[in-house]
């Protein structure tokens, strides 16, 4: 069953230029691992240092496939590294019966 994935990230303000060229780096390996169907960045439009990226995958397992992965490289070790606080991530089911 297909999953969108919520990454929520608010980066401290010294750091908003290397999280941005950092992402830019990652993200087409993200878009085109194994289950991704798409991924969209998101920038606040009242607050820059708060970005979101909503992503769709064919399925949980496949996240979680592509966050070990991530985790094997450093990716989030270093997104924490830049965050002001944790960053979140929400899982969302469709449900077209709603």
């Amino acid at each position: 069953m297909p999953i969108t994935v919520i990454l929520d990230v608010r980066v401290r303000p010294e750091a908003l230029d290397e999280l941005t060229a950092f992402m830019a780096e990652i993200l087409p390996d993200t878009r085109t691992y194994p289950g991704c169907r798409w991924l969209v960045s998101h920038q606040d439009a009242d607050e820059p240092t708060h970005l979101v990226f909503i992503e769709e995958w064919e399925s949980r397992e496949d996240y979680a496939a592509y966050l070990e992965w991530r985790l094997g490289m450093g990716g989030p070790q270093r997104l924490a590294a830049l965050a002001a606080v944790p960053p979140t991530i929400t899982y969302l089911m469709a449900r077209p019966d709603l």
